[in-house]
C-alpha cells in the first residue's frame, strides 16, 4: 500500500518557570522526517519561547459584553511587577538574561 504522507513532524517541549518572576520559558525540540518512515535520519531543530504564566488566559477569546480588557496603563496584567520593576522593563530584563545565558552556551552540535 502506498502512502500519500509527505512528511512527519514532531515537537517535544518542556516549560521552565523563571525564578521570582511570572514568566516561563518553553524549550522545544523539533524532528522532521521526509516521507512516511521515521527510520530515516530526521532534520532536527530547537526553539525557545518566553511568555507570561497567564498569557494564554489573558490573550484568549473574550466576550465583548464583558467590556474592554483591563490590562492597565502599562500593561500590568501582561507584564506584572517583578523584582521591583514594572511592566515591560521586567520582561525585557528576563529576555536579556536568557540571551546572555544562550550566548555563554554557544553553538550546539547534533549528536
Amino acid at each position: 500500500m502506498r502512502s500519500n504522507l509527505e512528511e512527519i513532524m514532531g515537537k517535544t517541549s518542556r516549560l521552565l518557570r523563571i525564578k521570582d518572576t511570572s514568566y516561563v520559558v518553553e524549550v522545544s525540540l523539533f524532528h522532521k522526517w521526509h516521507g512516511p518512515s521515521t527510520n530515516d535520519s530526521a532534520t532536527v531543530g530547537c526553539g525557545l519561547t518566553l511568555r507570561g504564566v497567564l498569557w494564554d488566559e489573558e490573550l484568549g477569546p473574550k466576550n465583548i459584553a464583558e467590556g474592554r480588557r483591563a490590562w492597565g496603563d502599562d500593561f500590568e496584567e501582561l507584564f506584572p511587577k517583578d523584582d521591583g520593576q514594572r511592566g515591560l522593563e521586567g520582561f525585557l530584563r528576563c529576555v536579556e538574561e536568557i540571551h546572555g545565558i544562550l550566548g555563554e552556551v554557544g553553538e550546539v552540535q547534533a549528536a
